[in-house]
This record gives C-alpha cells, sequence and structure tokens, in this order.
C-alpha cells in the first residue's frame, strides 16, 4: 500500500472483501486510480513473490486478528447481523461459528490456500470510469 500510494498510483486506501459459501469464492482487491496497468502489475508481482516466499507470519496474525475483529463487531449491527444469518443460512451456517472458524485458520493452510486461489488465470480486472457528460 505505502509503495503504491508514495508513487501516486493509488488516490486513497485499497480496501478487499472476500466470500466463500458452496457455491464459489472471490477475493476482491479493490481501490482507486488512474494508471490500473500498473497497480494491477504491482499487486501481481506482490502475490506471486509472496506465494514464492510465503507469507510473513506476524502479517499473517495480524491480518487475522483484524479478520477476527470485523467479524465478531458485526454482530454489534442488527442491520449487519440479518444480512450475515441470511446469507448463511442458505448455506447451513450458523452466523455464530464464524468467529471461531476464523480464529481455527492455520498459518499452514493460509499459505496453501493463497498458492491455490491467486493463479493468474482466476484474476478479472473491473474497471468503473465516470459517465462523460452528453454533449449537445
Amino acid at each position: 500500500y505505502n509503495e503504491l500510494y508514495e508513487q501516486g498510483l493509488i488516490t486513497g486506501s485499497l480496501g478487499y472483501e472476500f466470500e466463500h459459501n458452496r457455491s464459489f469464492s472471490f477475493i476482491e482487491i479493490n481501490g482507486e486510480t488512474d494508471d490500473v496497468a500498473a497497480v494491477l502489475d504491482r499487486l501481481e508481482s506482490y502475490i506471486e513473490q509472496a506465494k514464492a516466499s510465503g507469507i510473513d507470519k506476524e502479517i499473517f496474525d495480524r491480518a487475522k486478528k483484524v479478520v477476527y475483529a470485523q467479524a465478531v463487531k458485526s454482530f454489534d449491527s442488527s442491520e449487519e447481523i440479518g444480512n450475515i444469518f441470511l446469507s448463511n443460512i442458505i448455506d447451513g451456517i450458523d452466523a455464530f461459528d464464524i468467529p471461531g472458524a476464523i480464529a481455527a485458520v492455520d498459518f499452514e493452510k493460509a499459505q496453501l490456500l493463497m498458492k491455490k486461489m491467486f493463479k493468474r488465470e482466476y484474476c478479472t480486472v473491473s474497471v468503473i470510469k465516470p459517465r462523460q457528460a452528453e454533449r449537445e
């Protein structure tokens, strides 16, 4: 993030989302840039480097804590609780099991999943451009 921001390749924060259910899974990385190709190239290089050298254990532990905290915090919002229960009940998942499932994710399995999931052939890029004013 810092490198992309300092070089002016991103205009704000990078975000992420992920979804996993019985039918599909995805990981999304999002942000704003004027140079999509350069950011995509940098992200792909970073991911390939992480796949080759492995995830830093300290970064993994910190990220796991963040995801766990977000899962627990989602129970503070009645709207979020409704979304969680509705999306998970269809897949037969008890929403109260989610924090425990996150806590159970181990470092070695995360390393294997990263190598399996982050492949160029699975990547899709969407670019949303502002609407141009209609010319009269």
